[in-house]
């Protein structure tokens, strides 16, 4: 990568935080109880958000296999990854809370529905609590099924929400295999079978590389080189070429740290 693509992207990171930092300015001057029109503008501000996450995520990247001791570019990713993830809990919150009242019909139901309404109001059923998973198989079962029945069903919740969720109630080792994955819709399902391919002790299949990088197996056709391209067509070959780079570089660079090599005297 050039000097000036570097600096380009840095430009571009330092653009994507900005965004951040007005979205949490946005968000602080927020009441408790939002209008309706404070509340559909919250949600096209956080629609806005994810596209802004999605970018910074590829020009971190970038910058990250340019950098050679790339520490404090780690540092830069996982502080913009946890305000982003504060802050969108935060608008969570306030828009869960503003949604009970505003979703309510104003047209009476029915009255044997008022009659059964009124019959179920009269059994408090206790709230059920979702546990966090740290990767004990004993806690799988019970997990998986309360998590589905929650949250991996239920169609009114988009899949960066889930998403969302899935993150939060992991932690320990679960968390851990879905770390390295990007946080966008199209990768919820990857990242929920994962959990559910490293965490089933009836599954026997082992976890591989390509699980992490493309979601399953090694069984694909081997993919073209293009470490050596200059050109590429779309965005998918371009971060292919990447995914390349890093691999070719920590082949050459860090296994071969790995062979201890020891003086032998005269």
């Amino acid at each position: 990568m050039t000097e000036a693509i570097l600096k380009e992207n840095i430009k571009r990171r330092g653009t994507c935080k900005a965004q951040l930092t007005n979205f949490n300015t946005y968000l602080s001057e927020l009441p408790e109880k939002l209008t309706p029109h404070q509340r559909f503008e919250l949600e096209l501000r956080i629609s806005r958000l994810e596209l802004v996450f999605n970018d910074f995520h590829d020009v971190q990247l970038q910058i990250e296999c340019a950098h050679e001791e790339a520490a404090e570019q780690y540092s830069q990713r996982n502080t913009f990854e946890a305000t982003y993830y504060s802050s969108i809990a935060r608008a969570q919150l306030l828009l869960s809370e503003a949604e009970g009242p505003a979703g309510r019909s104003t047209k009476s139901p029915p009255a044997d529905m008022q009659v059964t309404d009124m019959k179920r109001t009269k059994v408090k059923l206790p709230e059920i609590n979702l546990s966090k998973f740290d990767g004990t198989y004993s806690q799988w079962l019970e997990f998986r099924d309360m998590y589905e029945s929650m949250i991996h069903n239920d169609s009114s919740l988009s899949d960066i929400t889930k998403f969302h969720y899935l993150r939060s109630y992991l932690e320990g080792s679960a968390l851990l295999v879905i770390k390295s994955i990007e946080f966008s819709a199209s990768n919820y399902q990857i990242a929920w079978e994962l959990v559910c391919d490293s965490s089933d002790q009836n599954d026997l299949l082992p976890l591989t590389p390509g699980h992490f990088i493309i979601g399953r197996s090694m069984t694909a056709i081997p993919e073209e080189d293009l470490t050596s391209r200059t050109r590429l067509v779309d965005r998918y070959q371009k971060i292919q070429q990447l995914r390349q780079h890093f691999w070719a570089r920590w082949q050459l660079e860090y296994i071969s740290e790995l062979q201890i090599r020891r003086r032998t005297g005269n």
